[in-house]
């Protein structure tokens, strides 16, 4: 799973301790997919915010 706009690679230990943190916190049904997706939301939210950081420092 590649995410070649940030450079960053989500990685198979990446998407296992993502789906063992949904089960455990959101829902314990929480699939492989599920995990993925919450992985591509939070590093685009991270892009966003380092992008707004940037901003605000010029």
């Amino acid at each position: 799973m590649n995410m070649k706009k940030s450079g960053y690679e989500i990685s198979e230990q990446d998407i296992e301790k993502t789906l063992n943190y949904l089960r455990k916190t959101v829902d314990e049904n929480a699939t492989r997919d599920d995990a993925i997706a919450y992985l591509q939301e939070h590093q685009s939210m991270a892009h966003i915010v380092a992008h707004e950081i940037v901003e605000d420092e010029k």
